[in-house]
């Protein structure tokens, strides 16, 4: 095992860690809160307030769970397995705090046990939240250990009574069904293979914009086309470069890629003088581009306007997408 977990750590495009930010961390309130995509107590606005983005609700276990959890410890204490139980799922919540724990209601900090381990090796680059999940099976088996106790009550009031208030604790945490939406359709420019008439051996297709975690769909025209073609950017992990071995995702931003991000966020179209021109021309030779590709999209109207203006001549309208053949006067 020690030449693949060498290649892994230290050979090439390799980083040592992943800075996921104080974002990655729970808050106190999120264990008491629900999920975004719980039935019946899900409230959007609140959860993505105390998550780092709708993926890693990890914490959201309700007050009411919480407080049957409690209650089933402190009745059942004398059983060495519910103290078990109980202190794993305290460790991981607490855990998963991350190294600085907020004080709710109060400006507040103070030092969290994660505070030693957040510089280790591999656990440098957790997300600190995902540790709460250890807390979901510790809680099912809490809960199994009470209903196996009530189910041998001998008052039938109290059994049902029991089992009433574990539905209640649970019924808030019934998920909401999956939203899903048709995949958006590859323009014909692809899967038709019109886009070879722009790329040559060693050159790249450019997206505009280009493809990045938050919004890699242009990864999936790249696969159509059977990986045909080379194309900037994308949804990976890697190296910063430069001599900086930090991980990122995905490719640090140019200027021309930033500036075509800025565009689709805010639907401006930009300013384009003879520096940006310039500037878009050194980043296009950096990428070895052969063409630009504008697909439909919200806020495509400014985006094709400010490619015009760094090209110097308006795209072309070919199988469903914009293009711009970067070899026309050269």
């Amino acid at each position: 095992m020690v030449y693949p977990l060498a290649w892994q750590f230290s050979g090439p495009q390799s980083y040592t860690h992943l800075d996921h930010g104080p974002g990655a961390a729970n808050s106190l309130r999120a264990l008491l809160t629900f999920a975004e995509r719980s039935l019946l107590a899900g409230d959007a606005d609140r959860a993505a307030a105390l998550s780092l983005n709708p993926t890693e609700q990890n914490a959201f276990y309700g007050w009411p769970l919480l407080l049957l959890a409690l209650a089933i410890t402190v009745g059942l204490w004398r059983r060495p397995v519910v103290r078990a139980l109980a202190a794993t799922a305290a460790a991981a919540a607490v855990l998963s705090l991350g190294p600085r724990i907020h004080v709710p209601l109060t400006g507040v900090e103070i030092p969290g046990p994660w505070a030693p381990l957040a510089g280790l090796p591999l656990l440098e680059s957790v997300i600190v939240s995902r540790v709460a999940l250890i807390c979901a099976p510790v809680l099912g088996m809490l809960l199994a250990l009470a209903i196996g106790r009530l189910a041998q009550a001998r008052s039938r009031g109290r059994r049902y009574a029991g089992l009433l208030v574990v539905c209640l604790a649970l019924l808030p945490l019934i998920p909401a069904p999956l939203r899903s939406e048709p995949r958006a359709e590859v323009p014909a420019f692809f899967t038709d293979g019109a886009w070879k008439a722009y790329v040559r051996p060693g050159e790249s297709l450019v997206p505009v914009p280009l493809p990045e975690p938050a919004a890699a769909e242009a990864l999936h025209w790249q696969t159509t086309a059977g990986l045909g073609f080379r194309m900037p950017g994308g949804y990976f992990n890697r190296p910063y470069g430069d001599g900086d071995r930090s991980g990122v995702y995905g490719v640090p931003l140019n200027w021309t890629a930033s500036l075509l991000k800025d565009v689709r966020e805010t639907g401006v179209a930009q300013v384009i003088d003879a520096r940006a021109r310039e500037e878009a021309r050194r980043d296009l030779a950096y990428w070895r581009a052969g063409a630009l590709v504008l697909v439909p999209q919200p806020h495509d109207g400014p985006l094709r306007a400010t490619v015009d203006r760094l090209v110097g001549r308006p795209g072309t309208w070919v199988a469903g997408v914009w293009v711009w053949d970067l070899h026309e006067g050269s």
